[in-house]
């Protein structure tokens, strides 16, 4: 005789693994259970396990740009892949500028933890040696900042327009 299998049965878990039954979910919220460590006492909103948790994911947005390679001169301008925006560090060249508003300025944190935002925006044309000119359009305006930077995704976008 062949042994006959537990089918049927349903898993309690707060995981998720296997099927929580709804009146034991119900049962935990009565007795505030939480739902991210499933010690008694708090609420997951509570908890200070999950707290810490997102905590540490808050920086979801945020781009680090580390500029150690770059040579010391203010106005050398470097590849970035991760930010989406030109920004120059001289308004010297900057063509066409305005100034930002307090709801248009974009709010930029330094990988030392400061934060700086923009002044300025504006069309900067950058012009190689060549004789080739990128326009960088738009390009913001930060005082602080020690390199210029040229958004990578901005070229590419660039390039598929001209091809």
């Amino acid at each position: 005789k062949a042994k006959k299998k537990n089918k049927g049965k349903k898993v309690k878990s707060l995981g998720a693994i296997g099927v929580v039954n709804k009146e034991w979910i119900k049962k935990l919220a009565e007795e505030k259970v939480c739902f991210h460590c499933g010690k008694p006492g708090h609420w997951k909103r509570d908890c200070k396990l999950f707290l810490a948790f997102t905590a540490a994911a808050s920086g979801s947005g945020m781009f680090i740009i580390e500029l150690n390679l770059a040579y010391k001169v203010s106005s050398t301008w470097v590849l970035n892949t991760v930010c989406g925006t030109n920004i120059c560090n001289s308004l010297q060249g900057l063509r066409n500028a305005r100034r930002l508003g307090a709801e248009d300025a974009f709010n930029l944190r330094l990988s030392d933890g400061s934060r700086i935002i923009t002044g300025d925006v504006g069309v900067f044309y950058l012009i190689f040696p060549s004789g080739y000119v990128l326009k960088l359009d738009p390009c913001y305006y930060v005082q602080n900042l020690i390199r210029n930077i040229i958004s990578i995704s901005y070229v590419y976008k660039l390039c598929l327009e001209l091809f």
